[in-house]
């Protein structure tokens, strides 16, 4: 765990700011929403592999498509509310009521919009009754997780995330439990959606409980004030466009796999996707210690912002490349856990996992990008990414199949990734693009000694032995090319020390 609490620390480890700029209660929210997002998807991971074990790649393919389709569409239950809710609680507390209120009628319209959505889009793509059944029911997922998320805004404005963390955790754990219960007696994929119903239900609780009792059940009263609305709907405005890409790029595969290769294809790739994506804690977690760090310094025009921006590129290439090269190394052997039906998912997972690179270094450039008032651009370059990958699914899956989906999710991702690098060049001609290669370079040139290490002694060990030994391998070899020097092992000192 003191890992994680290094990933937090980030200016203290990597950037070399001085720790009194961020204060204790961040650094303990951060700690807070970390920890339960590592366990939160540790459990979900754990448990989708129980769960396609058990269900088998058709069974397991329904599923994935019945919670991935009310995911695509739950991005319509919000819209960019909470982070404007979230801004304005943190401002003043008394004087948001109105808002809650406010926000709280804008959802309730939003909520039946999105049911709409979900029931219109179900039928003009022709599902099954059945299917289209079990969309409707996961829509209570959706709906509950809508007003979590509202009530957590309200708590994470008032900078108290502990029962965010704890939704978080105690909400999959309940999925956990009970879906573990209907795996080993009575398999189902409508029990399952129940299983995941009610780990909603118990993150709507704890998210409830404490903003009702500090507010009341006055803030259940809808508030609809035609000048206040018109403020919330141009406010929350980028946040909607932002979010409802970022859905489609996501989900898009998804769809049109299960209308073109059927559920059995769908439940093959969901593998390879859940391996994949299981990672994407790693930058997640850095993000959130490094945008504020980045706003700060963006607006006191601080020259540090550049260094610390290509330092942030540093550590994301130190992460990604041993997951994303381990995981090749290791796709047949893990992908194994699954059970037999799922052979063909090691193909796919050795094309999309490449995409984690892509994906994990565009974190560091939309924080800063974010962080320097170029939302906007970066708001264009996600249009576009949509845009992209509408063409790029429809013309590779049919095509190559399930390999044509994962070759399009590192083309869209690319593209994203790309887009956003040259933007950065051009507003800060003080970024040594070179340099930064050059440092990238080495890296990877660690990772690729450290796979072919990997790839001469596979067969004669097992996986969990080959892991920790190519690990060890990757070190060795990034103090060799001095990727890692003794500063950075000084630094990492420090925080243990501190922790």
């Amino acid at each position: 765990m003191r890992f994680f609490v290094i990933l937090i620390d980030l200016q203290t480890m990597i950037i070399h700011v001085n720790l009194r700029h961020v204060s204790e209660r961040l650094a303990k929210n951060t700690l807070y929403i970390t920890t339960a997002s590592i366990g939160q998807k540790i459990i979900a991971f754990v448990y989708f592999l129980l769960l396609a074990r058990i269900m088998q790649p058709e069974q397991t393919g329904i599923y994935f498509l019945v919670t991935s389709f009310v995911t695509m569409f739950s991005v319509v239950t919000d819209l960019g509310i909470v982070p404007v809710v979230i801004r304005e609680v943190a401002k003043s507390t008394e004087k948001s009521i109105a808002l809650i209120r406010l926000a709280f009628g804008t959802k309730l319209i939003f909520d039946v919009i999105a049911i709409a959505s979900v029931f219109l889009a179900s039928y003009l793509l022709s599902y099954n009754e059945r299917t289209t059944g079990l969309i409707m029911f996961t829509t209570i997922v959706m709906i509950l997780d809508s007003f979590s998320l509202l009530f957590f805004g309200i708590l994470r404005g008032q900078q108290l995330l502990k029962f965010e963390a704890a939704g978080m955790f105690f909400g999959q754990l309940t999925t956990f439990g009970i879906g573990c219960a209907v795996l080993l007696f009575r398999p189902s994929v409508f029990l399952l959606v129940m299983a995941v119903i009610a780990g909603s239900l118990v993150n709507f609780f704890i998210s409830s409980v404490r903003v009702l009792i500090q507010f009341g059940f006055g803030i259940l009263k809808p508030l609809f004030e035609r000048r206040q609305f018109v403020w919330l709907i141009k406010s929350i405005a980028p946040f909607a466009i932002a979010g409802i890409c970022t859905k489609i790029y996501s989900y898009i595969d998804t769809i049109i796999i299960s209308k073109i290769l059927g559920a059995v294809a769908l439940g093959i790739y969901s593998v390879a996707y859940k391996f994949t994506y299981a990672f994407q804690f790693f930058p997640l977690a850095f993000s959130a210690a490094l945008y504020p760090t980045m706003s700060a310094l963006a607006h006191k025009d601080n020259p540090e912002l550049i260094r610390i921006f290509e330092r942030s590129l540093w550590y994301i290439m130190i992460l990604a490349t041993p997951i994303v090269l381990g995981l090749w190394l290791i796709a047949d052997q893990i992908i194994a856990l699954t059970g037999s039906g799922y052979t063909e998912s090691v193909s796919v997972l050795r094309v999309l996992i490449f995409v984690l690179f892509p994906i994990f270094l565009d974190f560091p450039i939309g924080s800063l990008l974010n962080a320097t008032g170029h939302q906007t651009t970066k708001m264009k370059i996600m249009v576009a990414t949509v845009i992209l990958s509408l063409v790029t699914n429809f013309s590779l899956i049919p095509t190559f199949g399930l390999v044509g989906a994962a070759i399009a999710a590192i083309l869209n991702f690319g593209f994203m990734f790309l887009a956003e690098l040259i933007v950065v060049i051009r507003i800060f001609p003080e970024f040594s693009i070179f340099y930064t290669s050059r440092i990238i370079g080495k890296i990877l040139i660690s990772g690729l000694f450290m796979l072919i290490i990997g790839i001469l002694i596979k067969p004669f060990v097992h996986w969990i032995v080959l892991v920790p030994i190519s690990g060890l391998t990757y070190l060795v070899c990034l103090i060799v090319c001095k990727s890692v020097r003794k500063n950075d092992w000084i630094s990492i000192v420090r925080v243990f020390k501190r922790t």
